[in-house]
């Protein structure tokens, strides 16, 4: 049998007005037997990059189906099955939290389709009814899973802003002003690296790579910093600005008609009597 997780969440008051700390284990506050397991949710855990949780997740990611129910409190074992398809993919042993928090998280192992499609997923928990339970009607719960390709894109805003100002982009902007091309995008593949680029031209080309080889620890969502490059365009007219993101390894990439986008950026010469010599000066002479 798969071993069981359980996660705890925060110590309830019961124990403090039955006159014992669950907070400090004192010895006068054991916890409850469990009464009831209760369905939470059914999903996909990535244990691989870019990590995190879900009911759609991409393929290479090291996706594991994973079950939250609720049982406070110790018990004897008793088992979860979950089906696949309307076929049993496995039973896992489990038990009650064996503490005051409800929550029980289980790992039913790795499950990765060949398909893209939705498989509807059934969970059971108690199917030998094993536990004498209060309540036998909350143990059925049914989920909908898939696996997709991988995929990187690009995420708005992309575009220019005021140095230190984030809470708007601009596309108009006075001869001499510097200006942050900001690049924002998605990371849903276990990608090695994706190679992110600005361009205009040959007035502007600044790149970063960004890649993740493992979820450390804890494998939450990874996240991508903005790319971030200050310019100063040369002089006054329209700059067509392209945005763009390419992954390396893997190649794959689902949706290729979201990695590039353009934005133009407007220069105003400068207002009557002000000099419009190179950015920088500003002796007048």
């Amino acid at each position: 049998m798969r071993r069981l997780v359980s996660r705890v969440i925060a110590p309830p008051l019961i124990g403090l007005v039955t006159g014992c700390s669950p907070f400090f284990g004192d010895g006068g506050c054991e916890p409850p037997r469990a009464t009831d397991a209760a369905f939470g949710s059914v999903g996909l855990q990535c244990y691989a990059p870019p990590c995190g949780a879900g009911t759609q997740v991409p393929r290479g990611s090291d996706p594991h189906l994973v079950l939250t129910f609720q049982c406070p409190g110790e018990s004897e074992p008793f088992l979860a099955a979950v089906k696949i398809d309307g076929q049993l993919f496995t039973l896992v042993e489990v038990r009650g939290s064996g503490s005051y928090t409800p929550d029980v998280y289980v790992d039913f192992g790795a499950w990765q389709p060949t398909d893209t499609a939705w498989h509807p997923v059934e969970v059971v928990i108690d199917p030998l009814n094993l536990f004498a339970e209060t309540d036998e009607s909350n143990n059925r719960g049914t989920g909908q899973l898939r696996v997709v390709d991988p995929d990187v894109g690009l995420l708005e805003p992309c575009g220019f802003m005021m140095p230190g100002d984030f809470s708007r982009m601009v596309n108009v902007v006075p001869f001499g002003t510097a200006v942050d091309v900001r690049h924002r995008m998605s990371y849903d593949g276990p990608y090695e690296a994706v190679v992110r680029s600005v361009r205009s031209g040959t007035v502007l080309e600044a790149t970063s790579v960004v890649g993740y080889s493992s979820c450390g620890p804890y494998p939450y969502q990874v996240n991508i910093p903005d790319f971030l490059t200050r310019w100063t365009p040369p002089a006054p007219g329209d700059y067509d600005v392209e945005f763009r993101v390419e992954p390396t390894r893997p190649t794959t990439d689902r949706i290729p008609s979201n990695n590039v986008v353009t934005k133009r950026l407007t220069v105003t010469p400068p207002a009557a009597g002000v000099f419009a010599g190179p950015p920088g000066d500003r002796s007048g002479r």
